[in-house]
């Protein structure tokens, strides 16, 4: 009974409280006593005990009423409140188990008239049968030590044998002379428990649903990249051809900044797969703030000026540890979106200290946000105030993204908003107190040409990357499946340079599995580059678990040429 109550118990703070007021009042309403006049409260019209009667005989008898009636006023009152209440279900329980008080609210919860429950036994009346060992055994103790077992849920039975959610209390009370008595005080939860099941049920709901719609930017995800992937170097190879003609190269330039624009609203989209997959690990060091803002706002005073918006900086040297990546990733969300909600006025980027920490700010003086607005646009895909959805105004993921990145960097996310007057953004960060060291000014990485062994099944995109690695001074050999791949590659004696591989290729091998397993025939390790449109957490964790460089699509061409010169490089220094 003990582990019983102790494995069901999901009470209230407010159930046991009235619980604990509850048998307060019992002890005092129910207990059997003597008046003055020697006459015992306890049936219709009272009796005398003879010098032969006990207690014992006298509570165990099942003729007349079964309510003890009070001889004070006060008593009578309580009697007459725990009698006919029919929200407290109130029992007594002599240590055999035998039921001396069964009110009209155990008449109702467990369907026994209190003529049938008087002097029947607890056990064979509401414990079922699995728990009966263990009840009697929680008797006997609390008997013993004179101490109730802590309230909890119970499984109790009605009398049509159908089980019963039970909040019950206990509380042995001894009265000298007199038997010691069990009281238990039970709450049927019925209720509770089928709300309780709505409850799980609408959130299994909600799981559903939120699994269907992360399959669906899955998939749709995935989809979209393979043309614009396409797109994407098709312009770069077009874009060398026409330079020398005014025209074409505007054209061109208007089809880049579409093809960016489309490029934006997935990365988006796949940054968050990325961080909720878990599988983005910071790799914390020493940060100059004052470099990191002073590069941004130069790169982004361009966009500024075209919005008519004043964009400043100031910035204090100060050092943070941080990852370099997420942080600028964090803060150029930050930036982006005041300008996109600043339609006059300015922007500040600025860095201050606060204690030992280091704020990073960006002020606009946009259209400001709503205070009861100031969670729900850290939530994914929301645009305050477009419900309809402004493709104009991205896909509201950005702050969702400088949230989660927060979380990974152990940073706080601050804001400060007023509805016309604009907003503060503030990245709080640990200070860095170690003094830097020098650093060589980076090397630009020159192409490295060589044989690759190209896997893409998309037969647009497998051509473009061929038309593009040519360009740069690559041979190729372009296939369609891992299958093929394996083949090709053993008939050429394994005389490739490197891999890059799409992950996902149809029904066969992945990208992953077939650089896997060319290096397992040819007996050595290839550098591999294996490019993905997936967004799902399983697909993205799967590919860095394999230790193979990682590169989403869409893929801007200087960012796949630029990785491609690092692998083939490393692999020649080695």
């Amino acid at each position: 009974m003990r582990a019983a109550a102790d494995g069901q118990n999901r009470s209230g703070a407010s159930t046991f409280m009235t619980f604990r007021i509850m048998r307060t009042l019992v002890v005092r309403a129910m207990l059997p006593s003597e008046d003055e006049r020697g006459w015992v409260c306890g049936a219709a019209g009272g009796r005398r005990l003879g010098s032969g009667d006990d207690m014992s005989t006298f509570i165990g008898e099942r003729s007349g009423s079964h309510r003890y009636i009070a001889p004070e006023l006060d008593d009578l009152r309580f009697r007459k409140l725990f009698d006919e209440t029919r929200s407290m279900a109130i029992q007594g329980y002599l240590p055999d188990g035998r039921v001396v008080y069964w009110n009209r609210a155990s008449e109702d919860l467990y369907g026994f008239s209190a003529e049938e429950a008087l002097g029947a036994n607890l056990l064979d009346l509401i414990i079922p049968p699995e728990m009966r060992d263990g009840v009697r055994e929680a008797i006997a103790e609390m008997f013993a030590t004179g101490q109730g077992i802590p309230p909890g849920r119970l499984d109790l039975l009605h009398k049509s044998g159908r089980r019963l959610p039970i909040y019950s209390s206990h509380s042995v009370v001894e009265v000298p002379g007199h038997p010691p008595v069990l009281f238990c005080m039970d709450s049927d939860m019925s209720a509770l428990t089928r709300a309780e099941a709505e409850i799980w049920a609408a959130k299994a709901e909600a799981d559903r649903a939120s699994l269907a719609k992360s399959k669906f930017l899955a998939a749709a995800s995935h989809d979209l990249r393979q043309p614009v992937q396409t797109l994407l170097l098709v312009l770069a190879s077009v874009e060398h051809q026409v330079a020398g003609q005014p025209k074409a190269a505007q054209a061109v330039e208007m089809m880049k900044t579409a093809v960016d624009g489309l490029n934006g609203l997935l990365t988006g989209i796949l940054d968050m797969s990325r961080l909720d997959a878990g599988v983005v690990t910071p790799l914390m060091e020493g940060i100059d703030l004052g470099g990191l803002v002073a590069r941004l706002a130069d790169e982004y005073s361009a966009a500024a000026r075209d919005k008519g918006l004043r964009l400043r900086r100031v910035a204090r040297p100060l050092r943070v540890r941080s990852d370099s990546s997420l942080l600028e990733q964090a803060l150029r969300n930050l930036v982006e979106n005041a300008l996109r909600y600043t339609p006059a006025g300015g922007v500040l980027i600025g860095v201050r200290r606060r204690g030992d920490r280091a704020a990073i700010e960006v002020v606009d003086s946009g259209i400001g946000i709503p205070a009861d607005k100031h969670s729900e646009i850290f939530e994914e895909f929301h645009q305050l105030d477009r419900p309809g959805r402004d493709r104009g105004q991205g896909l509201g993921l950005g702050l969702a993204i400088v949230a989660r990145v927060a979380g990974l960097l152990g940073a706080e996310v601050r804001l400060a908003s007023q509805p016309g007057r604009g907003s503060r953004f503030s990245l709080l960060l640990p200070l860095d107190h170690e003094q830097p060291q020098a650093e060589a000014a980076p090397q630009p990485v020159a192409d490295c040409p060589g044989r690759l062994l190209v896997v893409e099944d998309d037969d647009s995109l497998r051509n473009s990357l061929e038309m593009m690695l040519a360009d740069w001074g690559y041979r190729t050999v372009a296939v369609p499946t891992g299958e093929d791949a394996l083949a090709v590659a053993a008939a050429l004696d394994w005389s490739f340079d490197a891999l890059l591989l799409d992950h996902r290729l149809g029904r066969g091998l992945t990208g992953t599995a077939t650089a896997r397993e060319m290096h397992r025939q040819s007996g050595r390790p290839f550098p591999t580059l294996v490019l993905t449109g997936d967004t799902a957490k399983e697909r993205i964790a799967e590919i860095h678990d394999s230790g193979f460089a990682m590169l989403h699509k869409p893929i801007a061409p200087k960012v796949l040429r630029l990785r491609l010169a690092q692998l083939l490089r490393h692999q020649a220094q080695a």
